[in-house]
């Protein structure tokens, strides 16, 4: 076993071990977080300055908690948010100088020092007004004596001495200080320039450590020469590539500031001192977009992409992206939310998945919680692996990771909605204490064991005899120590070698990571029992349609009648708990057509559980936590909030993926919308080879919702290749064009889930998704630009020259990914393994793994 992996199992084994044990008492990992630096960490410190350099103005922060531009140079979080997230905490860091640290309760779990165009050299400072890494640290001394204020000297050394401190900045110095200046640059080469930025790195990290920092941790630089702005200013007139000469300095810089840190950390008794490499997961995003999840790498998002930043960002920049999640840059300096949960690498490959910059920046800051006098550097190239399901501290996914919750803001601005809520239980409720995962966007859930206490004033139980609850309680801790033995053997999977199955092996750059989804799915079928409750009458309870675009729900809810694998009769063997109600039945027989009412619905939805959480204690134990329902009408969203734990702490398994409308990926699932018109799949599967494909692109159907009528708009009978059709001419065959066609056009209607997705499966014709905030079917697991095209709204117009830009030998092969995948989404009656059935249940399974129930 090479060093890498014992590195990898050790860290493993903390996490999953004594390490683990961290995250039961609630408490965050560390008992502050200071940050220190420039824009890429700058919370909002240069708002009230007299400086051009601060982002406090749409569209900056659009996609923050609330909407709101708090000073963040991005459209979302900042890497250092998802981080704060990962160690535990409640809140992020306020901005020093803010308002929100006029409370000053508020700065004993840290405070954010940093500020935008500051770098290592206070003259770069100087030049925009910004506040010098000098005047942070002093800033950082004030603050030391207003906690000491509160609660008295020894309990803030302690606050002091355990902190993680993130230092990141560099960039300003190169970027807005030394290429700029005419003289500077030409008498001073930029080795030399390093090295004088080394001496005043060395002079921060003495400072700090002489007021009590012992736990410090630094990023690296990044590609300087790949930022949007960089590959304008020096690139050339139209270049579009790296600037190489702006790349080779930043390495050199990197390997000083390597080597600096390791003499820092043998100088300095009981110094933690860690070296963050963001150089080479930003340069992999930058070079292999399409692999790591994005569509644009070399133009960011605000404006025309090429320089805006800061006021050149603003709300009257023409060009603005209206989704930034495929661009790997907000501006033209900064990276986007997107990017800074997805892009880091880890200590043995690359993340490819969500939260994967802040599993990243968690598992290098272990050495920083756990290792005592230990610098962990790590710059220089690695070997890329991806990082795939949420269960592998080695390999994480895509949307299937166990990720940290999303968190408040600072207490002035409002909290989100996916915030986990602390607050007493009822002495009538079960004293269990639930663990889970949840977050935003559409990225998954990678395993960091967070707690979060989901309990609530408004839940009562009559199920509250000391029996029952010694009972269940009892049966609580056996369930979570088999599901504890399948997360590590779920971990494992990577470096095992791959598993016999008489039936299917997954394999193939269709998923993110085939050997831990495989071994997730045989645990599963191992281990997973679902108890579904038997109350309720059909039509509205187990029942729903079989033959229609809503036959998922009908399928399943059979399916699951009939199971006798997976089902149990003994609810405290269960470890989920299925809610079998049908919307679709609802629709029917509740809702008063055309009423626009649609309280009798959240009456039926809320009736039935408070039912079954009066008769059964497992509702309440967990507050619906390791409850599911299934829906795939459009309005299974909004029945879900019917009653509020459903909605925000349930597994949702939706047709309805999309995330503008409270759809958690970490939380939720995304099922596929099947029309089964004959309740089979008689004559729908298959297709004829790409040889006999003669048609580019197809699309027929209605004009509804916000997508279709640019897409008719731009193509409808206006070019043979692409053909776009509101009606089909009489005679033809709908099934007929897509066997005809090599790519099937899937735009969104009034929902963002489309039938045409698994049609275009189904016929072997490669779809290609046109929709904003849909999360498609099993992402956790499959990898969609594989076998997939990912259209953005706003490049329908290029749709013939993204498609023909595709070569012939690339589509060969997604198509033969297509009748691969699509074993996936075929509905079997009876269900046969790895069908969308199980699939579905897959899903279920692994979010179900991101929840933990104990007794407290």
């Amino acid at each position: 076993m090479n060093k890498r992996k014992m590195f990898t199992r050790l860290i493993s084994f903390l996490v999953l071990t004594g390490f683990y044990a961290g995250f039961g008492t609630g408490q965050p990992l560390v008992p502050a977080l200071i940050i220190m630096g420039d824009s890429v960490v700058d919370a909002g410190n240069n708002n009230l300055r007299l400086t051009l350099v601060k982002a406090n103005f749409p569209p900056y922060g659009r996609d923050f908690l609330a909407h709101t531009a708090t000073g963040r140079f991005s459209n979302g979080k900042l890497a250092i948010d998802f981080t704060a997230e990962n160690l535990g905490f409640t809140s992020y860091p306020v901005a020093y100088l803010s308002q929100d640290a006029a409370n000053e309760t508020n700065l004993l779990t840290g405070a954010n020092f940093a500020s935008g165009a500051s770098g290592y050299h206070d003259g770069t400072s100087l030049l925009y007004n910004a506040i010098s890494l000098t005047q942070q640290v002093e800033n950082y001394k004030e603050y030391q004596s207003k906690v000491t204020s509160i609660v008295g000297k020894d309990k803030a050394n302690e606050i002091f001495k355990g902190a993680i401190h993130l230092l990141s900045t560099g960039s300003s110095d190169f970027l807005q200080s030394y290429y700029i200046n005419p003289i500077l640059n030409v008498i001073v080469t930029p080795d030399r320039f390093s090295d004088r930025l080394m001496r005043f790195y060395s002079t921060v990290i003495q400072n700090m450590y002489d007021l009590g920092a012992r736990r410090i941790g630094v990023t690296s630089l990044p590609p300087l020469g790949c930022l949007p702005a960089a590959i304008t200013m020096f690139g050339g007139i139209g270049s579009n590539t790296c600037v190489e000469r702006l790349n080779r300095d930043a390495v050199s810089f990197n390997t000083k500031l390597n080597n600096t840190s390791v003499n820092l950390a043998n100088k300095l008794p009981g110094l933690k001192l860690v070296v963050f490499d963001i150089y080479n997961p930003l340069l992999n995003m930058v070079m292999k977009p399409e692999e790591n999840g994005f569509f644009e790498s070399r133009r960011a998002c605000c404006g025309t992409g090429t320089v805006e930043t800061s006021f050149l960002c603003n709300a009257l920049s023409v060009g603005t992206c209206s989704n930034a999640t495929s661009y790997v840059f907000w501006d033209g300096f900064h990276p986007s939310e997107a990017a800074n949960r997805m892009g880091d690498e880890d200590v043995d490959g690359k993340c490819r998945m969500s939260a994967c910059s802040s599993a990243k920046l968690f598992l290098f800051m272990v050495p920083l919680v756990l290792v005592s006098g230990f610098a962990f550097v790590n710059i220089g190239p690695k070997c890329p692996t991806p990082f795939l399901t949420s269960l592998s501290t080695t390999h994480i996914s895509p949307p299937l990771l166990l990720s940290s919750p999303s968190l408040p803001p600072a207490p002035a601005l409002a909290p989100s909605p996916q915030a986990a809520k602390e607050v007493s239980l009822p002495t009538s409720a079960l004293s269990t204490k639930v663990e889970s995962v949840q977050g935003d966007k559409n990225r998954t859930i990678q395993l960091n064991p967070i707690n979060i206490t989901l309990v609530s004033n408004n839940v009562t139980s009559t199920a509250s005899s000391e029996l029952m609850k010694k009972r269940v309680t009892k049966k609580i801790d056996k369930i979570e120590f088999e599901l504890q033995k399948a997360r590590v053997a779920i971990k494992a999977a990577s470096m095992d070698d791959p598993v016999d199955d008489p039936d299917y092996v997954p394999i193939g750059p269709m998923y993110w990571n085939a050997k831990v989804f495989h071994r997730s799915y045989l645990e599963m079928e191992k281990q997973f029992k679902i108890f579904v409750y038997r109350e309720g009458d059909p039509p509205l309870f187990h029942d729903g349609p079989c033959k229609s675009i809503y036959s998922m729900e009908g399928n399943f809810i059979y399916e699951m009648e009939r199971d006798t694998h997976f089902r149990t009769n003994n609810p405290d063997k269960a470890h989920a708990f299925y809610l079998p109600l049908s919307v679709v039945k609802m629709v029917r027989y509740v809702y008063q057509r055309d009423s626009h009412d649609f309280g009798p619905i959240r009456r039926t939805v809320r009736d039935y559980i408070d039912l079954v959480s009066d008769r059964y204690p497992y509702w309440n134990r967990s507050i619906g936590a390791d409850h599911f329902i299934l829906s795939c009408h459009d309005w299974g969203p909004e029945a879900s909030f019917s009653h509020p734990h459903l909605g925000q702490n349930s597994i949702r398994a939706l047709c309805n993926a999309n995330t503008s409308e409270r759809f958690k990926p970490r939380k939720d699932v995304s099922i596929p919308e099947i029309n089964l018109r004959t309740g089979s799949l008689k004559g729908l599967v298959g297709g004829p080879s790409p040889s006999v494909r003669p048609i580019l692109a197809f699309f027929a159907g209605g004009v509804h919702g916000p997508v279709r009528p640019v897409l008719l708009q731009h193509w409808e009978n206006k070019d043979n290749d692409i053909r776009v059709h509101k009606y089909l001419p009489k005679g033809t065959s709908y099934p007929d064009m897509m066997r005809s066609s090599k790519f099937c056009l899937c735009p969104s209607g009034y929902e963002v889930a489309s039938p045409r997705i698994v049609e275009a499966l189904y016929s072997g014709c490669v779809p290609v998704l046109i929709n904003s905030g849909y999360v498609p079917p099993f992402s956790d697991v499959l990898n969609w630009r594989s076998f997939s095209v990912i259209v953005s709204v706003e490049d329908i117009p290029k749709l013939k020259t993204i498609l023909t830009s595709i070569s012939p030998r690339q589509y060969l092969k997604m198509y033969r990914r297509v009748l691969k995948v699509r074993r996936h989404f075929e509905v079997n009656s009876p269900a046969k393994r790895f069908d969308v059935f199980h699939m579905i249940l897959h899903s279920i399974w692994v979010r179900r793994l991101n929840v933990r129930i104990r007794e407290v």
